[in-house]
């Protein structure tokens, strides 16, 4: 499971081509070292092979995200937007109860609450 800052860092990464460590820290600050050596334990990032025009191949100077992490970033995004639904589910029971409770306190004592809006006016 990855937090929002693994997130967000996943996110910068998916969006620039192949960013150094440099573009990394200047837009995270200082902590992003110990969140990149999470991902990369987790082959969610990892330092790309590209060509070279020659028919070889050699190691980019940054970052791309595998296949791992496009997978964790679509979790993430299910589990916020999951949690986000049983969040407003678990709202809407438990108030449910005491908006009914309200109405039929209401219902209950509507006579006296007639006759006292009538003395009223």
């Amino acid at each position: 499971m990855i937090t929002k800052y693994d997130y967000e860092l996943l996110c910068f990464i998916d969006s620039h081509e192949y960013p150094a460590k440099e573009d990394i820290a200047q837009a995270f600050g200082r902590g992003y070292q110990a969140r990149l050596g999470k991902l990369e334990k987790m082959k969610a990032v990892k330092e790309p092979f590209i060509p070279d025009g020659k028919g070889d191949f050699v190691l980019a100077p940054g970052y791309a995200i595998t296949d791992e992490g496009y997978m964790l970033m679509q979790d993430y995004s299910y589990n916020v937007a999951f949690s986000l639904a049983r969040l407003w589910e678990e709202r809407y029971w438990k108030l449910a109860p005491i908006i009914i409770s309200i109405v039929a306190l209401i219902k209950s004592f509507w006579p006296e609450i007639s006759t006292l809006w009538q003395t009223l006016r």
